[in-house]
């Protein structure tokens, strides 16, 4: 799908001032940001039996926050754009369409509730890497047994810039079929549910992380990581199964070709033993020293270590052997939780890792 930009709409003129006149289908009209709250008084107004439908146009930081939408509501080929679009904490009472629309910079879906239907098909959000796709959902109410009557849809939606589903209840049949992530991804603690679906989902992030300078190899791995956890959660075995191999595949891509030589020893290992130093572990697996401190202290049997405080060293063979390990290998040898101890909560959606 082409990325819309300001010069498809050149010919867009109309403001919110013509609302009771064009009725209730508008083509290639333009709406600032004070329009926000006439536009809902609108639609309310209009009814659920009347649909508005807004097709190619342009919105310009639209805010609907907190709004109770009544009506039914289709956005086709539109635009949004500007510093921020926001429809938090609003509620769409019926079915609502987002249906290729662009989004671009940051756009706001937070603890949004979607009564009905709700679909995103073929979206695209663009931004710089501070901007986001938000969609998180850490104040809606969770149903135990969600009956699924309705349906959410990503289907083949393109997400250039953060996607953020942090703490997001999925409790609608949804789709992210075709869906491609071409950034970070985030699903910290998401309840995927049991009728959400990822087919031919494509993460084009990971090849895109030799080029792109502002992705970082350990920050995709968090992402991966913590969406490992929700498919896991929610039984997702097949696709769980995909995300593991994604996973190792950039794990060992951290640590392939040990030297621009070729060599497989420098400085850094000990040729007698192989026990690295710390620097040389972070250095191959792109790693931060709270990361291998963490995965020291939940998996020693990997963590071989010889020495300690600044002489400190690891056994490189066996670091290979725990990126190669497949979860349920991992699991074998996870060192049990100290009841005692506090679990620390995730971080909602940050830029840097």
């Amino acid at each position: 799908m082409a990325i819309l930009n300001e010069n498809d709409f050149i010919d867009v003129t109309e403001t919110v001032g013509k609302l009771d006149i064009e009725g209730p289908n508008f083509n290639k009209k333009y709406f600032e940001s004070g329009s926000s709250s006439r536009l809902v008084e609108y639609i309310n107004q209009r009814g659920p039996n009347t649909p508005v439908t807004f097709s190619n146009c342009v919105f310009s930081n639209l805010k609907w926050m907190e709004k109770r939408i009544l009506g039914k509501v289709n956005f086709r080929n539109c635009l949004f754009k500007g510093g921020e679009t926001s429809f938090e904490k609003s509620t769409f009472n019926h079915d609502v369409s987002f249906d290729r629309c662009v989004f671009s910079d940051t756009v706001s879906f937070d603890n949004t509730i979607f009564v009905a239907n709700a679909s995103f098909k073929e979206i695209h959000t663009v931004g710089d890497a501070k901007s986001a796709f938000l969609f998180r959902g850490n104040t809606i109410q969770r149903e135990l047994h969600p009956a699924y009557n309705y349906s959410l849809d990503f289907s083949s939606a393109v997400f250039e810039n953060n996607a953020v589903f942090n703490y997001r209840h999925f409790n609608k049949c949804t789709s992210f079929t075709g869906a491609n992530f071409k950034y970070y991804f985030f699903f910290l603690d998401a309840d995927l549910g049991f009728k959400t679906i990822f087919e031919n989902v494509t993460f084009s992030c990971v090849e895109d992380l030799k080029h792109n300078p502002t992705l970082e190899r350990p920050c995709l791995i968090r992402c991966f990581e913590n969406f490992l956890t929700c498919l896991e959660n929610a039984n997702h075995r097949c696709f769980k199964q995909h995300i593991e191999q994604i996973l190792n595949g950039l794990a060992k891509q951290a640590y392939e070709n040990w030297d621009n030589d070729g060599n497989k020893r420098d400085k850094n290992i000990d040729p007698e033993n192989e026990f690295v130093t710390v620097r040389y572990i972070m250095g191959k697996n792109s790693w931060e020293a709270r990361t291998l401190s963490a995965y020291a202290s939940k998996y020693p049997y990997y963590f071989e270590v010889n020495g300690s405080g600044k002489n400190r060293k690891y056994r490189w063979s066996k670091i290979q052997e725990f990126l190669d390990a497949s979860t349920e290998e991992k699991a074998k040898h996870l060192r049990s939780a100290d009841p005692n101890k506090n679990k620390k909560k995730g971080c909602k959606y940050v830029t840097k890792c």
